[in-house]
């Protein structure tokens, strides 16, 4: 007879909590953003000595600390760990360990099971058992054969349940998203319940307040992010060996450090690592702002990082020596890195920013949980149906077309019947009304500035006004898919606003325009809506919501802005000459195209030695840039004008999972950075050839087409 070896027996060990605070701190207050109380820690440090004995650094018991993290955000407690709730939620997550156990002794004695051998026991299972034990006042675990077939045919109902994808197909503009405020105290997203809905059409003033906190605001977003960077981490804890390793051996710690500006004070000739806004002060230079204090910039000896844009409104990571004069020393200047969509998520707790989920029916609603304070959050069994969904949909494209597609031109429209007639087509012979799915135009639909016309109560003076000529553009646009009526009834237009369109361009001229920009009033489209069964007038950026993707859409030339505000560091713009000597001849500082050339030489050739093209060096350039800073326009309020209280739509946390930016500035490219799949389908007329991209969104893949 064999008998089963029994586990070995652990140990328990006393725990100060001295000893307890760097692990608690590392995940409870940097992970969570929670500050735990020293009765608190005592408590902790008790429990984890005595459970998990001489393995309370291991990895079970960092697991603990962070399923007790999570389970407490997601009760609603506050930012405090005190003792009594640290007692309450650690008899939770026990009650629903030993009930696991239990399940898994039944499994032999019962058919069928609620949780097989082998599955880990997940944070949603965990909280749904402590809400049901909370709101029926019923153990839901009991050695019941009944109850567990009932639990396990639920559970089975559960996991066949349907999903359409048109329920998880949002067009999401910036009058209907949902707007979460930034907590820099409990470093987590806040629903704002003071929020007025956009979709009305009127424009409201934003208040000073949004105005006072729209730099800081994205000054602790990015802080936040960097705190979760392994590169920022500070060392916890450092033995009195491995200090003299490294004074031996002169190796400095590969972690950085950043230094508050305060904190400078007294210690000059010493070297550190500053993050802040990059600003150009009254005096002509450049000065860097965090939230202690301002110090002014010397960047004569910087070597910026390359394959970024340096441009005023940026937070930057700086290097250098600080002096006496009371100045900074720049050495070295880089972007904050940007983080993985996935993990910024998982921090914040897989919030439903675009607010898809929290409108669902009530088939739905047992994939996703709702808190007190109305915030919603998507579960990893949904994430995993929708992607498994994605897959099966192979035949959904997305169709998205160049920039400037200016409807008073001829040629477009004969484009345009190209295009249509060849996806009419394939809609008839595929047998399959869901490809493509959706098409989006890229403004401005004149290549004039839209301006306002004097009134004339005469009829030709009515009919030539630049607000008839703009209707008349839509109408011919009706009339067009009029001839194509299954595109009409089974795709998705979607018309994202340009600088020329109105009403913005009433303002500004054509130049660049205030953003977020608003959609096309309906005045103007009124024929086309009626006509198109699904006809999104969207603003500029917008979000389409597909499945589990998230696709942002923006139309802007961010290349020229960046080309044309970028920093000129002394040591990229000096010339020299063969002999080593550096050339006489002045510098022309209003030479856009002065940096590009030097770039283009010095990083031609990647790691492998294979020389990149000067464009997809560009590409590149953009779109780490745009993505380190995580926001659709990093420039200050003078360079580019926004809505103060709309800055949350521009903001990229998380990153959207593709980027589709339409900049005519540039060429087209696909870029993939940090798992952001960024793609520029170029300009829309090109040498009578229209351009155009094909998404597929099973595959993750764009492919550029002509006709």
């Amino acid at each position: 007879m064999d008998v089963p070896a029994s586990k070995p027996i652990q140990l328990s060990v006393q725990l100060h909590a001295s000893n307890l605070r760097p692990i608690a701190y590392r995940i409870l207050s940097k992970k969570h953003g929670l500050n735990i109380q020293t009765e608190a820690l005592k408590i902790l440090a008790n429990y984890i000595g005595t459970t998990f004995g001489n393995n309370w650094k291991g990895a079970k018991a960092q697991e603990f600390l962070d399923s007790l993290g999570k389970l407490w955000k997601e009760q609603g407690r506050n930012i405090f760990l005190d003792a009594e709730g640290v007692e309450t939620v650690i008899r939770e997550l026990n009650y629903v360990s030993e009930n696991y156990h239990l399940k898994s002794q039944i499994k032999d004695n019962v058919s069928g099971s609620i949780i097989g051998h082998g599955k880990k026991l997940e944070l949603s299972d965990l909280i749904r058992t402590v809400d049901d034990r909370n709101n029926n006042g019923v153990e839901i675990y009991k050695d019941d054969n009944i109850h567990l077939e009932s639990k396990k045919d639920e559970e089975i109902k559960n996991d066949d349940l349907e999903l359409k994808w048109m329920d998880f197909f949002r067009v999401i503009t910036s009058g209907n998203q949902p707007r979460y405020i930034f907590n820099k105290y409990r470093k987590t997203y806040e629903k704002d319940q003071m929020m007025k809905n956009d979709s009305d059409g009127l424009i409201r003033l934003p208040s000073l307040k949004s105005n006072i906190s729209l730099f800081s605001t994205r000054y602790s977003i990015i802080q936040h992010r960097l705190s979760r960077n392994q590169s920022f981490q500070p060392p916890t804890f450092s033995s009195l060996n491995s200090i003299n390793l490294k004074m031996s051996t002169n190796s400095g710690s590969n972690n950085i450090v950043i230094t508050p500006i305060k904190n400078l004070l007294g210690r000059h000739g010493q070297r550190f690592v500053l993050f802040g806004l990059l600003f150009k002060n009254n005096m002509g230079g450049y000065s860097l702002q965090d939230e202690s204090d301002i110090i002014q910039l010397e960047i004569s000896q910087c070597i910026p990082t390359e394959g970024s844009y340096y441009c005023p409104g940026f937070f930057v990571v700086v290097e250098g020596i600080y002096s006496n004069s009371g100045k900074f020393y720049v050495s070295t200047m880089g972007h904050p890195p940007a983080e993985r969509r996935d993990i910024t998520l998982d921090a914040y707790g897989n919030i439903d920013f675009l607010g898809v989920h929290s409108t669902m029916n009530n088939t739905n609603k047992n994939l996703t949980s709702t808190s007190a304070n109305g915030i919603t959050r998507v579960s990893k069994e949904l994430k995993k149906k929708l992607q498994i969904l994605e897959k099966e949909l192979f035949n959904h494209k997305l169709i998205i077309l160049g920039g400037d597609c200016n409807l008073n031109d001829f040629k477009t429209f004969e484009g345009l019947k190209k295009l249509f007639l060849k996806l009419s087509n394939d809609l008839e012979y595929n047998n399959d009304y869901n490809y493509p799915f959706c098409i989006v135009f890229n403004g401005p639909f004149i290549d004039i500035p839209f301006v306002p016309s004097s009134y004339n109560s005469t009829a030709s003076a009515a009919s030539s006004s630049s607000s008839a000529i703009y209707k008349n553009l839509f109408d011919t646009l009706a009339s067009t898919l009029e001839k194509f009526p299954i595109l009409c009834e089974k795709i998705s237009l979607l018309f994202i606003p340009g600088d020329n369109d109105p009403w913005n361009s009433l303002l500004h001229q054509g130049s660049s325009s205030i953003f977020p920009q608003s959609p096309i009033p309906k005045i103007f489209t009124n024929r086309l809506s009626r006509l198109v069964k699904n006809c999104y007038w969207c603003s500029n950026p917008t979000r389409l919501n597909y499945l589990s993707q998230e696709i942002l859409i923006v139309r802007d030339d961010l290349s020229a802005r960046f080309r044309r505000n970028n920093l000129l560091f002394p040591i990229n713009t000096t010339n020299y000459n063969g002999n080593g000597k550096e050339n006489e001849d002045p510098i022309e500082v209003d030479d856009l195209e002065l940096e590009t050339p030097n770039l283009t030489q010095l990083t031609n050739k990647d790691k492998n030695g294979t020389i990149i093209s000067p464009s997809l060096l560009e590409s590149r350039k953009i779109v780490k840039t745009i993505l380190d800073q995580g926001h659709l326009s990093p420039f200050a309020l003078n360079i580019r004008p926004i809505t103060w209280d709309k800055d949350f739509y521009l903001t990229m946390s998380p990153l959207p999972t593709v980027l589709i930016l339409t900049d005519v500035t540039c060429p087209s490219f696909d870029v993939t950075y940090e798992g952001c799949h960024t793609i520029n389908p170029g300009k829309f007329m090109v040498r009578n050839h229209i351009n155009y991209v094909e998404y597929t969104p099973s595959l993750k893949k764009a492919e550029f087409k002509q006709i």
